[in-house]
């Protein structure tokens, strides 16, 4: 069986959000070799992004923290406030490494379980046809043709199973239909996916 997962995958293990036993147990099923894992390149480095940007919101934050954190410290009837702020702080650069080490884990388990799916320029230009037909962003354009192209590549009695929590842009009749072709499933939820991959 084939399960393509994508950026949300990484994300959902790396920030540790309410899907992520599942999502680790379908790693844990691929470092079994009972599955494999197929996952767009892409899918590496877009959420470092994210992971990037919330380290930086938090720096800020911290920053201003500190210097509110300065002023209260002045202010006798204030000392309480700026006790709880203070304890605050090494708690919110904690989170910064830990989600930054969970990542990188994630991808290292990713690269070693699974199997990457390189943007070529045929798919590439494919993604842009799939942009204007789908109404698709073209992250999920590119992620979308990447997966295609290698479902092109196996025979279609195979089982095979796309898990993505991102139904704004994959729950979408069409989508689903040309999936079906290919004898694969679009699962919305790492739950679902997770059943889907254990009833088969």
């Amino acid at each position: 069986m084939i399960v393509y997962v994508e950026s949300n995958f990484v994300l959902e293990q790396a920030l540790e959000q309410e899907e992520s036993p599942a999502a680790e147990s379908i790693l844990q099923l691929a470092e079994e070799k009972k599955i494999d894992l197929a996952f767009p390149a892409l899918a590496l480095y877009e959420p470092h992004w994210k992971i990037e940007q919330r380290s930086k919101e938090r720096q800020q934050l911290h920053e201003s923290i500190r210097k509110q954190l300065r002023e209260l410290q002045r202010s006798a009837p204030h000392q309480y406030v700026a006790a709880g702020l203070e304890s605050l702080l090494p708690d919110m650069l904690r989170v910064n490494k830990s989600e930054t080490d969970n990542f990188e884990t994630t991808i290292n388990r990713l690269l070693a379980a699974g199997r990457s799916l390189d943007l070529t320029e045929a798919r590439f230009r494919q993604s842009l046809a799939y942009r204007t037909q789908h109404d698709l962003s073209l992250q999920d354009s590119v992620i979308y043709a990447v997966i295609i192209a290698d479902l092109q590549q196996h025979v279609p009695e195979e089982v095979k199973c796309f898990i993505s929590r991102d139904a704004r842009a994959f729950d979408d009749p069409d989508i689903k239909s040309e999936l079906g072709h290919y004898h694969c499933r679009y699962l919305r939820s790492f739950r679902d996916g997770l059943g889907f991959v254990q009833s088969n």
